[in-house]
């Protein structure tokens, strides 16, 4: 399939979204999903402010809660998102399932930056 663009057009404006607030909301979609599709592969989920924080040796993403969940092992854009986020919590989109996650992206000064 393939498509032809015609015109392309920038906007100014940032989509509004809402993501979850925590790692506990996060748990709770998965385990619902899980009941209803068990044989199913990673989703896609946004985070309101993770931090990524090195503990035992092994990347964390951090909440508001400060409740940790492991980054994926392999995953190779650590020190991108440790340069974007300056320590501080981002908006964060990830992929994963039960219990490790992948950063795919984050939001920094309202501009969605891939990892």
């Amino acid at each position: 399939m393939r498509a032809i663009i015609k015109k392309q057009i920038n906007s100014n404006g940032t989509a509004a979204f809402k993501g979850f607030e925590h790692w506990e909301q996060v748990t709770e979609a998965e385990t619902s999903f899980s009941s209803q599709v068990p044989f199913r592969n990673e989703r896609p989920y946004i985070i309101e402010q993770l931090r990524p924080v090195l503990y035992n040796q092994q990347w964390w993403l951090q909440d508001t809660a400060q409740a940790l969940m492991p980054v994926s092992t392999g995953f190779k854009n650590i020190w991108k998102l440790l340069s974007l986020s300056g320590g501080e919590a981002l908006n964060m989109a990830v992929i994963g399932k039960e219990k490790t996650f992948t950063p795919i992206g984050v939001w920094h000064h309202n501009e969605y930056k891939l990892l």
